[in-house]
């Protein structure tokens, strides 16, 4: 018999399904029970800490209230219209019939107001004595009493004697707490305060307390915290004063003034039906913990209901001075937990029914066919793809055997898709004139084409590199190629072969990270061209130089009658010459600029370098220009700018360049520099009333050979230069490491910026100005 039940199939899956159906339902049922007991009670201490947060706020709020309104009363300022004088006039005259008028419509107002809720307004003089003490009537919103004249308490660290020593914390010098006053009733209350000093000519000439009683500000805010009960207790954990119990006896009264504080409170002594707070509770209260507010929970049953207890320190202005309680009745988590039993019970028993019977029928529909697939598909597995499944029944099985066929039959077909395809991709990679180099997620080359083992000068039956850093490839020095081809990609040289590398990281379409290949090129012919230009250029422009530079020497002599007294028209035709031989001496200068750049022959250093040396070293040169043609040179530097970054020779020509660029095309008008502090770099903007750049030519300003039209400015081709100023401008900034821009408007001028790193880590906050916009 057991070896039966072993064997058979069937009661491997019908024993193990009852015993885990009848362990999954008992555990279903204890954890729905248990679950709904920690969600209700979890609900509940939310709940808890919700009220707790609404009533600590509606404290603080209430706090800020009444200081507020406080304020407004004390600057009340006089009404001649009324004779009513102002609070601190009436105060410092000692005019009680006065302050009675201009306290009583504040009084009259604050009673309505349901955000100050004021029951009591007494103005005091200097020895504590009451001058003015307005009472809400009990029950009333507009009725109030007048109270007879009483003598707070003004002993050292009363309120009421901090207010008249004009005493300040680091809040300011009014201040807030639970003081017992007596009542029109004759009986004693606990009122919420806030005092105030009352100052005349800068000398303190009496106070100002406004009063809430606290009974009604805690059965307030009992019945917007769903009817808990709110208590307040000393620094000992003793229970003054709750939501749901009677006010105290007349022979239960404290003293008058009464101030609940941290260095007093327990010395109250009244007997009310809320527990205190135990021993346990109140320690964990005052140990300090990762909240700034710390709270505690207790239980404890009040008038044969369990109720449960939150605790949290009652802070005014900052200062705990006891702490306040706030009870909700557990009703609500054990009906909870009461009401799920039965459907619980009723619940699992179907299920469990209802799964063992699925169970039977399942197990048995499952055993019959399946061991035909499985045979099937341990033959499929062992690679006999022409291997199909004989189960044909209408059920899910019979389903499964249909597609384990059919995905059979898709395998063959792939398998022979994909061999199909990777001899065809081989076939590509292997024909490709470029060299290709792929590597896997892990930096290991995984394949080398044969034009990439000619490149790198390897052998066909050679091993693999292991990682691409070992491929023989040596980066070349920039500027050793050429600046366009430097541009475009990384070059790289084995042996006397100049490759351009470029790369690409290869992943699937969901993202997957397959490894990265990289395309080898030969560009050495390229590179040969382009040096043999670069020296053509360099090599002609230095031969034409030297004529040039004969030519003006001769001309300059001329001008200075050297060779005897010249005509009026002999004088302008040499001057003329003169002039078109300094442009022909600039363009050549530009050229040999390109062509050191290009052939890495201008060397930078990179230093701090004070923009107002190098302008200094311009000046001279560019007020003439811009004097002789009648443009006015505004230069505007901060004399705390701090140096940049820079090569001091490249940011002399980037300038030079820039000026003579903005003298060239402005007629009439002002060229104007100014400098600040962007970020962390330093911004130069070089603006100009030009006629502005064309939008289709901005975009590429700064390429070679690419300059204005000049048209309709008067401009001629030979004054316009061949257009590689600005293309100088880019390469030289961009070498050290800036950045450079233009903003036009036709008709308006254009700003050309450039930005280069401060060497300064510590900027002045002054000089973080924003973009100055285009005039």
């Amino acid at each position: 018999m057991y070896q039966e039940i072993r064997s058979r199939i069937r009661y491997k899956i019908i024993l193990p399904f009852i015993v885990l159906t009848l362990l999954v339902v008992l555990a279903g049922a204890l954890a729905v029970i248990w679950i709904s007991a920690i969600s209700a009670q979890n609900r509940f201490d939310n709940l808890m800490a919700q009220i707790t947060r609404v009533i600590n706020d509606s404290v603080v709020e209430q706090e800020q209230a009444n200081l507020d309104y406080l304020q407004q009363i004390i600057a009340a300022a006089a009404s001649e219209t009324n004779d009513i004088p102002a609070v601190a006039d009436a105060m410092a005259a000692e005019d009680i019939v006065g302050l009675e008028r201009a306290l009583e419509p504040f009084f009259t107002i604050g009673m309505r107001t349901a955000s100050v809720r004021l029951d009591r307004l007494i103005a005091f003089d200097t020895n504590g004595r009451t001058l003015v003490d307005m009472e809400r009537q009990q029950g009333s919103e507009t009725e109030f009493e007048r109270n007879e004249p009483l003598n707070l308490p003004t002993r050292p660290g009363s309120l009421v004697a901090r207010v008249l020593v004009a005493e300040e914390d680091d809040i300011g010098d009014k201040f807030a707490g639970l003081m017992f006053l007596p009542t029109s009733a004759q009986s004693g209350r606990f009122f919420f305060v806030t005092v105030a000093p009352i100052y005349h000519n800068g000398e303190v000439v009496g106070g100002m307390l406004l009063g809430m009683r606290l009974d009604v500000f805690l059965q307030a805010l009992s019945q917007v915290t769903q009817n808990s009960i709110i208590t307040v207790y000393s620094s000992d954990g003793r229970a003054l004063f709750s939501s749901r119990t009677r006010p105290p006896l007349p022979n239960e009264e404290l003293p008058i003034g009464y101030v609940l504080e941290r260095n007093n409170a327990a010395e109250v002594s009244t007997v009310i039906g809320v527990p205190n707070i135990r021993i346990d509770t109140l320690e964990a209260l005052r140990t300090p913990g990762e909240s700034d507010t710390p709270s505690a929970q207790d239980e404890a049953v009040i008038d044969g209901r369990s109720y449960q207890l939150s605790y949290t320190p009652l802070v005014i202005r900052r200062v705990a001075i006891g702490y306040i309680g706030v009870g909700l009745s557990r009703d609500y988590v054990i009906d909870s937990i009461i009401s799920l039993r039965v459907p619980v019970l009723i619940l699992a028993t179907m299920l469990v029914v209802g799964i063992f019977s699925t169970g039977l029928y399942i197990a048995h529909q499952i055993t019959r066919p399946i061991e035909e697939l499985a045979t099937t598909a341990e033959s499929v597995a062992r690679g006999d793809l022409q291997k199909r499944s004989a189960v044909a029944t209408a059920d899910e099985i019979g389903s499964l055997s249909h597609s384990f066929n059919t995905m059979t039959e898709y395998l063959v077909q792939l398998y022979g898709r994909v061999l199909a395809e990777a001899s065809q991709r081989a076939a590509i990679v292997e024909s490709i004139a470029d060299g290709i180099v792929v590597c896997g997620p892990d930096g290991r080359v995984l394949l080398l084409n044969p034009s990439a083992r000619r490149l790198l000068g390897l052998r066909d039956d050679s091993e693999l590199p292991e990682r691409f850093e070992l491929l023989p490839l040596a980066p070349m020095p920039q500027n050793q190629g050429s600046n366009a081809l430097d541009q475009l990609a990384a070059l790289y040289t084995t042996g006397d072969t100049v490759l351009r590398m470029s790369e690409a990281e290869v992943r699937s379409v969901e993202g997957q990270h397959y490894g990265r290949v990289y395309v080898l090129r030969d560009i050495t012919t390229e590179v040969k061209i382009d040096r043999a230009k670069t020296d053509f250029i360099s090599t002609i422009s230095h031969e034409l130089r030297t004529p040039i530079t004969s030519m003006r020497t001769t001309s300059d002599l001329l001008l200075r009658n050297i060779g005897g007294e010249l005509s009026s028209e002999q004088r302008n035709m040499v001057v003329m010459m003169n002039q078109k031989l300094i442009d022909i001496t600039h363009l050549i200068n530009n050229v040999i600029v390109i062509a050191n750049i290009d052939s890495g022959s201008m060397p930078i250093v990179i230093e701090p370098v004070y923009l107002d040396d190098v302008m200094q070293s311009l000046m001279f040169q560019l007020q003439r220009r811009a004097r002789d043609k009648n443009i006015t040179l505004q230069i505007d530097i901060p004399p705390d700018l701090p140096p940049m970054n820079a090569d001091s020779e490249y940011l002399k020509t980037v300038l030079a360049q820039l000026f003579d660029n903005a003298l060239t095309y402005t007629k009439t008008g002002s060229i104007r520099l100014r400098a600040c502090v962007k970020d962390s770099d330093v911004r130069i903007d070089v603006a100009d009333t030009g006629p502005g750049i064309d939008l289709e030519l901005r975009e590429k300003i700064f390429e070679r050979f690419v300059r204005g039209s000049g048209q309709g400015e008067g401009i001629s081709s030979q004054d316009r230069g061949i257009g590689l100023g600005l293309a100088i401008v880019r390469q030289l900034v961009e070498r050290m490491g800036g950045r450079v821009w233009v903003i036009s408007k036709t008709g308006v001028g254009s700003i050309f910026s450039i930005t280069l790193p401060c060497s300064n880590v510590e900027l002045s906050q002054e000089l973080q100005t924003a973009d100055s916009a285009l005039v």
